[in-house]
């Protein structure tokens, strides 16, 4: 059997989307990797483990992206230094529950619609825009992340959510207020309460993520949070 000689190379695909940084390049840079991340994913004993390969997809996507032939190394040297986080991803993964192998490829297409997204309108897309693009329902999505994320605890809702309140009607007055909100406000929903299956962040990184003060972010909080606890007290009413 005969080598294919006219296949390009790491570095030919690499400059390829330099030059062009499509999506599709990069999914063409990520393939042309997958000696690197099986060698990656055999260290950590998870070669079979469908949640760890999508994170050593994402993990390798943004090493890619990262990486410049100025430091020295070898794109596949380089890539293989940021899958050493696979280790912690591993660890994580090792849990009861069996994590179906569709959802490695949904959590892929989801990252990658979430890239596209943001090359295009240069700002993440929220919950509704993402469904679009992937053609996913938002509850697939939601589903899906959370094969990725730990849900939220309670203390990561907004303050003041649900106080003296039953939590029969929390998730559809979420629901009615999320689809009712502009853009940063379904983003900080979604940043705060896991929303969607989004991971959650600190008031801190959220400020800085929609380029808000932290006054802005607090006074934007609290209407939510009024907004939701009236919604949820009229659901109860009725």
């Amino acid at each position: 059997m005969k080598l294919d000689k006219t296949a390009p190379s790491i570095d030919d695909l690499y400059k390829s989307w330099k030059t062009q940084p499509t999506q599709e390049n990069l999914t063409s840079v990520v393939t042309a990797l997958h000696p690197t991340i099986n060698y990656a994913l055999s260290s950590v004993h998870s070669a079979n483990d469908p949640l760890v390969k999508s994170k050593a997809l994402i993990y390798t996507a943004q090493a890619v992206q990262r990486y410049s032939p100025e430091q020295g190394a070898s794109l596949p040297t380089f890539v293989s230094s940021h899958l050493r986080q696979l280790s912690r991803a591993a660890r994580q993964a090792r849990a009861p529950v069996k994590i179906p192998e569709r959802k490695q490829l949904d959590l892929y297409a989801i990252y990658r619609a979430e890239r596209e997204f943001g090359e295009k309108h240069g700002r993440d897309p929220d919950l509704l825009e993402l469904a679009d693009a992937t053609g996913m329902s938002t509850k697939q999505i939601e589903k899906t992340r959370k094969y990725s994320y730990t849900i939220p605890a309670e203390s990561q809702l907004p303050e003041g959510m649900g106080e003296g309140q039953g939590p029969d009607y929390q998730q559809e007055a979420m629901d009615y207020a999320y689809h009712d909100a502009d853009y940063l406000d379904r983003k900080i929903l979604e940043m705060k309460t896991g929303y969607g299956g989004t991971q959650t962040m600190t008031p801190k990184d959220i400020a800085v993520a929609l380029k808000l003060t932290p006054s802005q972010l607090s006074r934007r909080s609290a209407k939510l949070t009024m907004k939701i606890n009236s919604i949820e007290k009229a659901l109860n009413e009725v």
